[in-house]
């Protein structure tokens, strides 16, 4: 579940509640343990009564709901609060906003405060919630939504807001009016705001340069808003969503971003990575051929590194290459060198591509030749014999760039140049790029359309290094009467190339299996017994190439000795059993690491 909100019991910190997008959870025992409760809105702002824990209230995206119970009923309180004009899923009940901001006033707490994501909306209540009413004077022009909000717990009748690109806000009068306090900020979109809890006229915020910007950094004001200076040492600057101070020892801070926790212990002047342990990222794993301690894992939340096996990770500095990094490739023969692909976001266009040669310190943008730099790079792929020569798949998103300049992209000398060919024809992704060992010119891709889905998706080949492409696909879904294909991943007997795996998401059985040419793609069959789901990734054993893995969707990691005739799973000490992406150690097959949606990265040992 995505936890979008948390609130601890006050006198018995062992209770605590999180928001999720399927309701309100409580735990009794830390955490160890949880339970439903009776709401099951998507609960995005949870706060509780100091005075009475077992009042809580939980701001949902459709509406205001209220437990007198510690969680165990809820019911609505809205009267007050705005209604939008249509009614929620086709019926008559009104659909109220998402709130996504809630305070109580510490020393009266029938005294609160809303933030409603549309149209910059503050609501207050005297009332315990009953009834609402809307504070917004002054806030004109600070964009949609106002959040987070945030009481002087010594001062109650003074308040702070952040806003999406007006900045921030205070109020010393209740609510009643506001004004910006913005004196020394760089950018107005606000995405995370804190006050000392034992001084409260020093503030934090966390800024965004623009509201679709990556880049973030945080900002200190001594003196209630009123003048700010950042504080930037050795943070992330990346999507900083959250900040907290040690309510015992304000010099002690915490910061929440895109790559991990970030501390600091000298009230936000120097900043560390805080991130042992933690491991919730979706990383897609390389390994350094020649020196296999080395390896590199790209997620949506940046580019990291590690020189010891994966025992630790540090972020690497790729902050101009944009806010989605997409796809990354090592040279096999000089693996200092490295290409990055980058992809566009629903706010954010791409930004081409990347290369770096020591190791991922810095990197220079290499986009000759690239009429689009707002393409999308799925896959990136390095000629095994001249690595020179580079191929970067490439496709459009929510028609930012015309169909026509979609596509294979190709360098010849190392990134510095770069052309375009075709492969098939409409709107196509390719998930899967690989190149025969031995025969470098002979390239496979596997390709996703949109709708409507065409006979001809699947999987393509070209025998002249990517100049001209033929549709390969018999015996694959549809032309064999089944569903349609959904390939995700391609793999390549060295030994014998023409031999080639393909990994679908769709297919037959369970919903997902690996097709098998030996042929050279002329024709496939399904192959295999005992997989369980969709198959994201595929490895083959470089020395042994009748063994191979299979990552699925919901059933693990797969082993087959036999060339993919059968199948038996290998988790023990997986956590989670969806695998997105498997690598072989070049130098030692018998080390396998595999890539979670969500849970990190685990090695195979055999």
């Amino acid at each position: 579940m995505v936890v979008t909100a948390l609130a601890l019991d006050p006198r018995t910190p062992s209770t605590l509640y999180v928001g999720t997008d399927s309701g309100v959870f409580k735990s009794t025992d830390e955490g160890r343990t949880w339970h439903a409760s009776s709401l099951d809105s998507d609960a995005t702002a949870l706060v509780i009564d100091p005075h009475d824990p077992a009042t809580l209230y939980a701001g949902t995206r459709a509406g205001l709901y209220k437990s007198t119970d510690g969680g165990g009923s809820w019911r609505g309180v809205n009267s007050g609060l705005p209604t939008l004009l249509l009614p929620r899923f086709g019926g008559s009940a009104p659909l109220y906003p998402h709130i996504n901001a809630l305070a109580v006033d510490p020393r009266t707490p029938t005294t609160l405060y809303a933030g409603v994501s549309e149209g910059r909306s503050i609501f207050k209540s005297t009332d315990g919630g009953e009834s609402w009413r809307d504070i917004n004077n002054g806030l004109d022009g600070a964009g949609s939504g106002c959040c987070p909000l945030i009481i002087d717990p010594q001062t109650p009748i003074i308040l702070y807001t952040g806003t999406e690109n007006g900045g921030v806000f205070q109020s010393v009068d209740g609510g009643e009016t506001w004004h910006p306090i913005n004196d020394g900020l760089i950018g107005l979109h606000v995405t995370a705001l804190e006050a000392d809890p034992l001084t409260p006229t020093t503030l934090y915020t966390c800024v965004a340069h623009t509201s679709t910007s990556s880049s973030c950094s945080i900002f200190k004001s001594a003196d209630s808003g009123g003048t700010w200076r950042p504080l930037n040492v050795g943070n992330s600057r990346f999507n900083l969503a959250a900040l907290i101070v040690d309510p015992r020892n304000p010099r002690t801070m915490y910061a929440g971003t895109r790559t991990g926790v970030f501390k600091s212990t000298d009230g936000g002047g120097r900043w560390v990575a805080s991130n042992t342990g933690l491991a919730n990222f979706d990383i897609s794993v390389i390994v350094d051929s020649k020196k296999p301690t080395t390896l590199y894992g790209l997620s949506d939340r940046g580019l990291f590194k590690s020189t010891n096996g994966g025992r630790t990770w540090r972020i690497l500095d790729v902050d101009q290459a944009g806010q989605f990094l997409s796809a990354l490739a090592i040279d096999p023969q000089t693996p200092t060198t490295l290409y990055l692909g980058t992809a566009a976001t629903f706010d954010e266009a791409g930004r081409g591509v990347f290369k770096s040669t020591d190791g991922g310190q810095s990197w220079r943008a290499v986009t000759a030749g690239l009429t689009n730099l707002s393409l999308s790079v799925s896959v990136m792929t390095i000629d095994p014999r001249t690595p020179t020569t580079v191929y970067a798949a490439s496709y459009r998103r929510l028609g930012q760039v015309p169909e026509s300049d979609a596509g294979l992209l190709k360098s010849t000398d190392g990134g510095e140049t770069w052309r375009s060919t075709r492969i098939g024809s409409g709107d196509l992704y390719i998930a899967a790029l690989v190149i025969d060992p031995q025969i470098p010119t002979t390239l496979y891709a596997a390709v996703r359309a949109g709708p409507p889905f065409k006979s001809t998706d699947g999987v393509f080949k070209s025998v002249n290094g990517g100049e001209t492409w033929l549709a390969v696909n018999t015996g694959l879904p549809p032309n064999n009467g089944l569903p349609q294909v959904y390939l995700s991943s391609l793999a390549i007997d060295p030994h014998r190339p023409t031999n080639v795996y393909a990994g679908s998401l769709s297919g037959p059985g369970t919903g997902g299996g690996v097709y098998k040419s030996t042929d050279g793609g002329i024709s496939w069959s399904a192959v295999g017994t005992g997989l369980l789901g969709g198959v994201e990734a595929l490895a083959i054993d470089p020395r042994t190439p009748t063994i191979i893995y299979a990552g699925t969707t919901r059933g693990g990691v797969f082993k087959s000795t036999d060339s993919g005739r059968t199948w038996r799973a290998i988790n023990e000490g997986l956590a989670n059993l969806r695998v997105t992406v498997l690598v072989i150690d070049p130098n030692d097959p018998f080390t396998i690491y595999a890539s979670t949606e969500g849970n990190g990265v685990f090695v195979l040992r055999q």
